[in-house]
This record gives C-alpha cells, sequence and structure tokens, in this order.
C-alpha cells in the first residue's frame, strides 16, 4: 500500500492583527487543491485578515505564535493557555 501525499495549511483566523483564534488546519489531496483553496482566502483578505503556514511535516504539524508572525505580548493569559494546550505534543 503506498501512501498517498497530503497537503496541509494551518490558519490562524481573525479580522484583527490581535486575533485571539488558535490555528485551524485544512488538509488537500493535491498541491493544486491546497493552491486553490489559499487564492480563495487570499481572494477574501480585505473583508478579513488571516496568517497562514503551510505545513511540511504533515498534517499534525504544530506552530507557534512567533511562526504565525503574532506577537506574545498582545494577548490574554487565558487565550495563551488556549495556545499551550494547542502546542501540546508539538511535531
Amino acid at each position: 500500500m503506498t501512501d498517498k501525499k497530503e497537503f496541509t495549511v494551518s490558519i490562524v483566523w481573525g479580522e484583527f492583527i490581535v486575533n485571539q483564534n488558535i490555528p485551524k488546519s485544512y488538509t488537500f489531496q493535491s498541491e493544486e487543491e491546497l493552491e486553490a483553496f489559499l487564492l480563495g482566502v487570499e481572494e477574501t483578505n480585505g473583508w478579513m485578515d488571516y496568517n497562514a503556514v503551510v505545513h511540511t511535516k504533515g498534517k499534525d504539524q504544530k506552530f507557534t505564535l512567533e511562526e504565525f508572525g503574532l506577537n506574545v505580548g498582545n494577548f490574554t493569559d487565558a487565550f495563551l493557555k488556549e495556545w499551550e494546550e494547542y502546542m501540546e505534543n508539538k511535531r
């Protein structure tokens, strides 16, 4: 059995630079599907904002606030706790 390569991107959604959401991951069966999705996301920019990071180590890869270009000093303690929970078992 051959493993099919999957293409995954994680996005922190939010209208403001200081958004308080943890990343949501999207997985696609081809690079073309991923690129089409990202094009759609880019087209929405201006209506809302987002930070996206494409996975290079599989769909379970997780990213730090800094890898999303976010500043730790901008967030509440409750949000930082949620982010710590998200980061558990980081790959």
